[in-house]
Formats: C-alpha cells, structure tokens, sequence
C-alpha cells in the first residue's frame, strides 16, 4: 500500500511541475512584453532630448550670429558634451 502511495506522490509531483512551468512561461511572456513598452518609451524619450538639444544649439549659434556677440569658447566638458550629443542625433 505505501509504495502505491509513492507512485500516486511521485504521478502527482509533475503535473503540478507542469502546471508551475506554464504558470512560470505566462509570468516571463507577460514581464518581457513590459519590458519591450518600457525600452520603446525610453528610446523616445533619449531622441526626444537629443532632439531638443540639438535644435537648443542651433538657436543659440543663431542667436550668437545675429548678436555678434564675442562669447567665450567651450570648455573640454562643453565640446565633449556637444561631440557625443552630434553622435548621437
């Protein structure tokens, strides 16, 4: 009789292994498809910024121009700054 109760233990043990595993599989699908959302936000709002940095610079080149105003150069930080954000648009 025990060995009868083990087999039914160890019949019943991966149903249930089964069950937890697709439970598991809908947890992951519904976790990674939140995960591409919220990548997909986050590459808008990078472009967003470099975007309006970029148009930023271009009124403040302007407004240098149409001023004629002798203003000092960029720092080291300031043209690494403006390198990377010309990279990056």
């Amino acid at each position: 009789m025990e060995s009868a109760v083990n087999k039914l233990e160890a019949m019943e043990d991966p149903v249930r292994l089964l069950e937890q595993l697709s439970a598991a599989k809908l947890r992951y699908k519904s976790l990674s498809t939140q995960l591409e959302k919220i990548a997909a936000e986050q590459k808008a709002s990078i472009e967003s910024i470099q975007n309006t940095l970029a148009d930023t610079m271009t009124m403040v080149e302007q407004l240098h121009q149409q001023t004629e105003l002798d203003l000092s150069p960029l720092s080291e930080e300031e043209q690494a700054a403006l390198q990377q954000l010309e990279c990056n648009v």
